[in-house]
């Protein structure tokens, strides 16, 4: 069994979201994937450099994350399919 690593994860997520409703959607992901979560930060609403969705802001989620390296794919795919983020 592989060892836990230590991962930075950035996420932008939907700004219409109220606050609440956008971390706990990110987080559902993670305590899915079984991800230990060290630290979380909320950055703010910030523009974004070009479109995205339609939106020109989004509101960004800083999260410190301990898991094993082969997880890493699943939470790239389970947070690509959200809608939100």
């Amino acid at each position: 069994m592989e060892t836990k690593r230590e991962y930075d994860l950035l996420v932008i997520v939907n700004p219409e979201l109220p606050l609440e409703e956008a971390k706990e959607k990110v987080e559902i992901i993670l305590k899915d994937l079984n991800i230990e979560i060290k630290k979380s930060e909320v950055l703010g609403r910030k523009d974004l450099q070009y479109e995205r969705k339609k939106f020109k802001t989004g509101l960004f989620l800083e999260y410190t994350l301990m898991f094993e390296p082969q997880k890493g794919a699943e939470l790239q795919y389970r947070l690509n399919i959200d809608p939100n983020v």
